[in-house]
C-alpha cells in the first residue's frame, strides 16, 4: 500500500515538473552578451524535449538542435559563426535564464529575459 502510494505522489510530482518546465521555457527570450552583441531564442517545450531557434544580431533564425530539458535546466547544441556546433547549457531562475557556452576558447554567458516577440 505505501509502495502504491509513493509510485503515485511520485508521479503526479513529475507531471507537475514536466507542465510547469514547459510553460517557464517555451517563449521569446533575448538578451545581450557582454553588453555588446544580442541574442535572442524561441524556444518551444515538448516534455522533456527543447525545440527552437537562436538569432544574433542580424535577425537571422538558425535551429538550435538535441535541445532536452531537466527540470529548471536546459541543454541544446547551437551554430556558431563559423559553423560549428556549440554546446549550451542554461538555467531557469525566476524570469531569468542563465546560459553559459565556450565559443573559440572563451567562455560566455548571458542572461535572457522573457519577453513578447
Amino acid at each position: 500500500m505505501l509502495k502504491r502510494t509513493f509510485i503515485s505522489v511520485a508521479t503526479v510530482l513529475l507531471f507537475v515538473t514536466v507542465c510547469f518546465a514547459q510553460d517557464l521555457i517555451t517563449g521569446h527570450w533575448a538578451g545581450r552578451i557582454m553588453d555588446a552583441f544580442d541574442l535572442a531564442y524561441d524556444f518551444k517545450a515538448d516534455g522533456t524535449k527543447l525545440t527552437g531557434t537562436v538569432s544574433g544580431s542580424d535577425g537571422k533564425p538558425s535551429p538550435i538542435s538535441d535541445g532536452v530539458i531537466k527540470g529548471d535546466s536546459i541543454f541544446f547544441k547551437m551554430p556558431s559563426q563559423s559553423g560549428d556546433l556549440l554546446d549550451v547549457k542554461g538555467k531557469v531562475k525566476g524570469d531569468v535564464l542563465s546560459i553559459a557556452f565556450t565559443a573559440s576558447g572563451f567562455d560566455v554567458t548571458c542572461d535572457l529575459k522573457k519577453s513578447p516577440k
